[in-house]
């Protein structure tokens, strides 16, 4: 059966499973998890396609400001400068973040193999 370890159900859990001891054990699974997702051949191809889609629409870009400043001249051409630096530096954090992104995983699912229920019925 399918239980979420709330305040309740670790009452009835704390002397097979402390709180301290299952925080480091979800710690160490994290890190686990998130190290064999890091060096997963899907997450790199991913963040290899990710990558090259955002550096071509950042290029894009560039290419569109280089044509509009072409045409423009005076206050409206120091203005489309401006904007476009704010565009070059946004595009330039979303590649660094698409390079090496912050992942956290948050979720862990455990599996508990026990003789004995600690749980009521009604504990659903």
């Amino acid at each position: 059966r399918d239980f979420n370890l709330n305040a309740e159900r670790w009452a009835a859990i704390v002397s097979h499973f402390t709180r301290a001891g299952w925080s480091k054990q979800v710690s160490a699974a994290r890190r686990t998890a998130e190290k064999l997702l890091r060096g997963s051949k899907e997450w790199a191809e991913r963040i290899a396609e990710r990558l090259s889609a955002a550096k071509r629409e950042a290029a894009e870009r560039e290419a569109q400001v280089a044509s509009r400043l072409a045409f423009l001249s005076g206050k409206h051409r120091a203005e489309e400068r401006e904007r476009s630096k704010v565009e070059a530096a946004v595009s330039a954090a979303l590649i660094a973040g698409i390079q090496k992104p912050d992942v956290r995983l948050d979720s862990v699912a455990a599996i508990f193999l026990a003789n004995w229920n600690p749980f009521t019925e009604t504990d659903e």
